[in-house]
């Protein structure tokens, strides 16, 4: 395999944004802890069209992410009309999150760009447009949400673009140095290498150093 960045949940960090996102709504809750509780992609399905035609109009940024993230742990059909049906939910998923991506912070680019590239359902419109969206956010990301944006877009071998590069090293080191846990630089110079994206001699130095204290304090 290529690799990948799959450790901590969807939820952990960035407590602020989460509150915003789910709110005290009993509705969201419960559509929350469906999704998470659902065993099989047609009960995503179900979820997804119910939320449709309620009073909340759909899932929300962060709703829409917890089910993709929660798609890729489960079975996908391999054959006759059961195939056709979940590449249509999933396109169905992914027209959301069109509609709702300018509501889209670090946590669920990042998460969807992730969830993506394992469903093998490849969406260059989609990836595209998560990359732009991504791009005046760039400098909110925290470490994690580097990492698995990097490592969906390696897995799809879909380079990010010369902006998109050029603002990460410039903007992003020391918010890799200030939220990386011990395994989340290595992944990232890792996933840069596989894109081959070319770190500027400032960003390499500032990660590099942080990266060598971090083994320096886990030997003693």
């Amino acid at each position: 395999g290529r690799g990948g960045y799959g450790r901590g949940g969807y939820g952990r960090g960035g407590g602020g944004q989460q509150r915003e996102r789910r709110g005290p709504n009993p509705e969201a809750a419960a559509v929350n802890e469906a999704i998470s509780a659902s065993t099989s992609w047609r009960e995503l399905n179900t979820i997804l069209e119910q939320q449709s035609r309620s009073s909340m109009q759909g899932l929300d940024p962060f709703q829409l992410v917890a089910l993709l993230l929660q798609l890729i742990k489960l079975d996908k059909p391999t054959q006759g009309d059961d195939v056709a049906d979940y590449q249509q939910f999933v396109a169905s998923v992914y027209g959301w999150m069109m509609d709702r991506l300018p509501r889209f912070r670090g946590r669920q680019i990042s998460g969807a760009l992730y969830a993506i590239s394992r469903l093998n359902l490849y969406n260059a419109e989609l990836v595209g447009a998560l990359v732009q969206a991504s791009l005046p956010i760039l400098h909110e990301f925290s470490a994690m949400e580097y990492a698995r944006f990097l490592d969906g877009l390696q897995r799809m071998q879909a380079p990010p673009g010369d902006e998109w590069v050029q603002q990460f090293f410039r903007s992003s080191a020391d918010k890799i140095v200030r939220t990386a846990e011990r395994d989340e630089l290595p992944a990232i110079f890792s996933f840069c290498q596989r894109l081959g994206l070319a770190p500027t001699p400032e960003w390499l130095a500032t990660t590099t150093g942080a990266a060598m204290a971090q083994l320096q304090s886990r030997d003693r």
